[in-house]
Formats: structure tokens, sequence, C-alpha cells
């Protein structure tokens, strides 16, 4: 896992073929990215060991979060 410093304001990542804009980058897992858009977080793009890895952090460091799936 690498683990970004904290980005605020509108930032933009393709997941397929759409553009998302998101609030926070939060942290990224090999292609997987956790951001927070309007104060939710959700997991982008990834592979299943990616997506897996940043779902078990998200469990160990923020076991309250409700984390949205989006492909």
């Amino acid at each position: 896992m690498s683990d970004p410093s904290p980005q605020t304001g509108a930032m933009k990542t393709q997941s397929r073929d759409m553009e998302v804009v998101y609030d926070e980058l939060v942290a990224v897992f090999g292609e997987a990215r956790l951001v927070k858009i309007e104060g939710r977080l959700f997991l982008l793009g990834g592979s299943m060991a990616d997506r897996t890895e940043a779902m078990e952090w998200v469990m160990l460091f923020l076991p309250d979060e409700v984390v949205g799936l989006k492909r």
C-alpha cells in the first residue's frame, strides 16, 4: 500500500470509461483508490487483490466507515 499525503480539492480519476471527481484521496492500494466524495468513502478501480487489501485496511483503521464500491 502506498499512502500519499492527503490531497483535497476537486480531483479527477478515470474509472473504466467514466470520469469521477472526488474531494480527497485517502489512500492507494495498487491500482485501487480509496477516495472521499461528498463525505462518503468510495473504492475506485483496482484488481480483486487490490480491493481486498483496501477493505482489510479500512476494517483495521476505519472500522465505523461504510465504503461504497465503484468500478
